[in-house]
């Protein structure tokens, strides 16, 4: 994963997350198309996801 994409996830409150995006060779590419449900078994937790989109929006 691009330290680029480990640094938004941490400003965007989500930096724990940063490890598990990595083991899944989760990167810009694919972000976009995460689903919630792939979300959900990544662990992100409701609040989570609903920050992610919110912020995946506003990009």
């Amino acid at each position: 994963m691009s330290d680029d994409l480990t640094t938004w996830l941490a400003q965007i409150g989500l930096g724990a997350h940063a490890a598990n995006f990595t083991s899944q060779g989760i990167d810009w590419d694919v972000l976009g198309d995460l689903s919630d449900g792939d979300l959900k078994e990544l662990g992100l937790t409701l609040g989570d996801r609903k920050r992610l989109a919110k912020e995946d929006l506003q990009r």
